[in-house]
């Protein structure tokens, strides 16, 4: 209509209308925001399935979820082309971002089903897929597309979208076996998600480490990352961190979440990696 001279964020499904529309403009550009899917891998029953163990402690079953998700798909028809999938929790200009680790296991519900039965899990399981949907874009959507993803390999996730203030207390109290998330690298340094993520809770680390993963030579790397002076090695320390990532399926990355505001013509915006408004960089004439 007019009436306001900028919205942020601007939902995807306004993105294209807004485009073909004359006397506005869209400011885009990727996040520093990583979606990922948080998995418990540290129970040894899965709250709220038919089963009285927990599956996503086989590594081999988080390789199957992996699997079933196809990011393709969430990045073109949900979220309409702003995400771009990544494979680890590190994006373009943070620091120990490798783009050789930035390749994902391939998109095969095949894969997955194979995967599930060499696991002991021929006929799947039910597990309960925990989601915002006031937090991140297209939160809600994304949480009912892999629910309906992992089912087609036979996992049957139910999804349940919930808002931020219900949500996150259910978060930390770790009341949840499978959730959609999102990371914002606030530092541009791997160390950040590292330490709050990754490494074995405790003694002010891993403080969102919400599926429990402990693994004492990561912790060793984190250490290592925290204080060493040479680039180089402190580098090799971060991709070692990164392939252990990949490898044991601590997390399932989905995609960086890029930044859509949208302005009238005569207003100008800098739209910055944390997805912060600052309004000395906009100008309105």
């Amino acid at each position: 209509s007019g009436a306001v001279d900028l919205v942020e964020p601007l939902p995807v499904q306004a993105v294209s209308r807004l485009e073909n529309a004359t006397g506005f403009r869209i400011i885009r550009r990727p996040e520093d925001r990583v979606i990922f899917l948080g998995i418990d891998v540290s129970r040894n029953e899965l709250a709220g399935s038919d089963l009285k163990v927990n599956p996503l402690k086989d590594r081999r079953v988080r390789r199957a979820l992996y699997h079933a998700i196809d990011t393709e798909a969430i990045r073109t028809q949900v979220m309409r082309g702003l995400a771009t999938p990544r494979a680890t929790l590190l994006v373009p200009g943070v620091e120990g971002y490798d783009p050789a680790l930035d390749q994902r296991y391939p998109y095969d519900v095949m894969t997955a089903q194979e995967t599930l039965a060499e696991a002991g899990y021929p006929n799947g399981f039910d597990v309960t897929l925990d989601c915002p949907n006031d937090r991140l874009v297209a939160d809600e959507q994304i949480c009912q597309a892999i629910s309906a993803m992992l089912r087609q390999a036979g996992i049957r996730a139910t999804p349940n979208a919930q808002p931020s203030a219900r949500f996150f207390p259910r978060l930390l109290a770790r009341q949840t076996s499978l959730f959609l998330a999102g990371w914002l690298i606030a530092t541009a340094d791997a160390y950040n998600p590292i330490n709050a993520l990754l490494v074995t809770p405790g003694g002010g680390a891993g403080t969102q480490n919400i599926g429990g993963y402990s693994n004492p030579h990561l912790d060793d790397l984190a250490r290592t990352i925290a204080v060493e002076g040479d680039a180089a090695r402190r580098r090799a320390a971060i991709a070692e961190v990164m392939r252990i990532y990949k490898e044991d399926v601590i997390q399932i990355p989905l995609h960086q979440q890029w930044i859509a505001w949208g302005a009238r013509a005569g207003v100008e915006a800098v739209a910055a990696p944390d997805n912060m408004l600052r309004p000395q960089w906009v100008t309105v004439h």
